[in-house]
C-alpha cells in the first residue's frame, strides 16, 4: 500500500523514487532485488525443509510478485551493513534533531510513537508497541538500554533486522540466510537472553 500511495503522490515508480533515497544516503550497494541480475558477494538463501529435523534446503526468491504486483515496498530489497547502518543513522541523526535533510525530526518521532500500545505479541524481549512501520520495545531489566526502536524483514530463507536505540544514538543490523527466526535467535543471544 505504502508503494502504491508514493507512486500515486509522485507520479513515478516506487522502484525509481527508492533509488532517489538511496543516492541520497550514499547506499551504493542496496538495489531491488532481480532474479536475472548477478550480484557480487550475494549469499545463497536457505530455509528449513524440515522443522523436526533442522535440514535445510536452497531457497529462492521470488521476485515477480514484486515485479507484476507492486509489492515491491514490502520487500525485494538487497542491502548491506553499511548501507543499513548509514540508514538508521540518518533516521537516529534527524531524531536528534541534526541533520534533517533526509527525513524530518517531527516526521521521525512520529513513525516511532506508537500506534498499538503492549499488544504486539509474543513479547520480544521486552513488551512491544507498534508505530508506523517500526516496532517500539521497551525493555525491562537487566538489559541496558531501555528503548529499542527496530524493523525486520525478510523472504524465502532470509531475514534482516535494523535496530536502534535512539537514547544511546546506537545502530544495529542483522542478517541470516536461513529463514525469519535466526536472526531473531541472534539478537536474544546479543542482549544475553539465549534461552528464547
Amino acid at each position: 500500500m505504502t508503494g502504491a500511495i508514493i507512486e500515486s503522490i509522485l507520479h513515478n515508480t516506487f522502484e525509481n523514487e527508492i533509488k532517489k533515497m538511496f543516492t541520497q544516503l550514499n547506499m551504493n550497494s542496496t538495489f531491488v532485488e532481480r532474479r536475472e541480475k548477478i550480484f557480487k558477494h550475494r549469499p545463497q538463501y536457505y530455509q528449513l525443509s524440515n522443522i523436526t529435523s533442522g535440514t535445510l534446503q536452497k531457497s529462492d526468491i521470488i521476485d515477480e510478485l514484486f515485479q507484476y504486483e507492486g509489492w515491491m515496498s514490502a520487500g525485494g530489497i538487497v542491502s548491506t551493513a553499511e548501507d543499513l547502518l548509514r540508514f538508521g543513522n540518518a533516521m537516529l541523526s534527524a531524531y536528534h534533531g541534526n541533520n534533517q535533510s533526509f527525513i524530518a525530526q517531527l516526521t521521525v518521532k512520529e513513525l516511532w510513537s506508537p500506534e498499538t500500545v503492549g499488544k504486539i505479541k509474543p513479547d520480544m524481549l521486552g513488551t512491544n508497541d507498534y508505530g508506523k512501520g517500526w516496532f517500539i520495545t521497551h525493555l525491562p531489566a537487566p538489559y541496558p538500554y531501555k528503548e529499542l526502536i527496530w524493523h525486520s524483514g525478510g523472504l524465502y530463507g532470509t531475514s534482516t533486522i535494523l535496530f536502534l536505540f535512539p537514547n544511546e544514538n546506537l545502530v544495529g543490523v542483522a542478517f541470516a540466510n536461513r529463514g525469519f527466526l535466526a536472526v531473531f535467535r541472534f539478537i536474544w543471544k546479543f542482549f544475553g537472553s539465549g534461552n528464547k
